[in-house]
């Protein structure tokens, strides 16, 4: 593990991100995690005045941009606009968690996969300088949030042999190697750039898992020995 964080449960849970490209495994790991475990929770149910209050400001905050290069750039899609409401809104709603809640928050899809995905494959509303510090806003907001960041990988060809195997379609299904392996190499680039971003938060812990190397079972124990190193009761 990158870094050692000590962290004393007062007022909020252990906020922990799993993140990682398709098919390294992060669906079975957390289902692995939160079964029969009550002291891990995976989802955050937003009430819909926040959610609505977080679209409304982000719609004003950046209308002007919007306008001011129209016709020639979009509007944010369904998607980002969606994931951008998490990135803000997420923060408020852990920081008024208590003590009565599970241990762990655990965020599939959280903060480093969000920004992630924006800054590397999103809408061209996204290159602009308004958006690039609104990312930095938001990573300001999580650096006192995110507690620990599990990140899995896998070799290419091993990723690209469980996408395959999947009913669920994605995007490298359709490319080549050559194709796919760049899409990787983005995200990878792309993860490490976020993650470092976070990490100025000098507490954050990062748990780096090759989950080609191990059974599902194992990288559980790893998972849950280092989070017990928290909060005892979640093993």
């Amino acid at each position: 593990m990158e870094k050692q964080q000590k962290f004393n449960r007062t007022a909020a849970p252990l906020v922990v991100e799993l993140v990682g490209l398709a098919g390294a495994g992060k669906t079975t790991l957390t289902q692995a995690l939160t079964q029969n475990n009550p002291q891990i929770a995976q989802k955050i149910v937003l009430p819909r005045r926040q959610m609505n209050r977080h679209l409304a400001a982000h719609t004003l905050a950046f209308l002007p941009t919007y306008l001011r290069h129209f016709p020639r750039l979009p509007w944010f899609t369904r998607e980002e606009m969606r994931g951008m409401i998490y990135l803000t809104a997420w923060p408020e709603f852990l920081g008024r968690v208590h003590t009565a809640s599970p241990a762990v928050q655990l965020l599939d899809l959280g903060p480093a996969y969000r920004l992630t995905f924006l800054q590397e494959f999103g809408s061209p509303l996204t290159r602009q300088p308004r958006f690039a510090r609104w990312c930095e806003e938001v990573v300001q907001q999580w650096r006192s949030r995110l507690h620990l960041l599990i990140w899995l990988d896998a070799p290419n060809e091993v990723l690209l042999e469980r996408i395959n195997q999947r009913a669920k379609d994605h995007t490298v299904k359709a490319r080549s190697r050559e194709e796919s392996a760049a899409f990787f190499t983005r995200y990878r680039t792309g993860f490490e750039r976020v993650i470092q971003q976070l990490a100025s938060q000098p507490d954050l812990a990062i748990l780096r898992l090759d989950t080609s190397q191990c059974t599902v079972q194992q990288i559980r124990e790893q998972v849950t020995a280092t989070l017990a190193q928290y909060h005892p009761t979640v093993g």
